[in-house]
C-alpha cells in the first residue's frame, strides 16, 4: 500500500467543495430562483402558504432551535475552539 488517500474534492475560490453536491446543490438553488423570478407572484403565493402552514403548525420548535443554536455559537465562541 502507498498510504495515499484518494480525495474528490476540489477548490473552488480556495474553497474545498465536493463536485456532486456543490453542483447538485447549485443546480436547484438556481432553478428555485430563476422560476421564482419568471413566474413571480404564483410562487410568492405558494412561499407565503407554506411559510404560514410552518408558523402555525411548529413555530414553537423553530424557536426553540434557533434559541439552542445562538447559545452552543456563544459556547463555542468562548471555548477553546472559539
Amino acid at each position: 500500500m502507498s498510504g495515499h488517500v484518494r480525495s474528490d474534492k476540489k477548490t473552488l475560490f480556495g474553497a474545498a467543495i465536493n463536485p456532486p453536491v456543490f453542483f447538485g446543490s447549485l443546480i436547484v438553488l438556481l432553478s428555485l430562483i430563476s422560476t421564482t423570478i419568471i413566474i413571480g407572484e404564483p410562487v410568492e403565493d405558494l412561499f407565503r402558504r407554506v411559510q404560514a402552514n410552518i408558523s402555525d403548525a411548529a413555530g414553537w420548535f423553530f424557536i426553540l432551535l434557533a434559541n439552542l443554536l445562538m447559545f452552543f455559537l456563544i459556547y463555542l465562541a468562548f471555548s477553546k475552539f472559539g
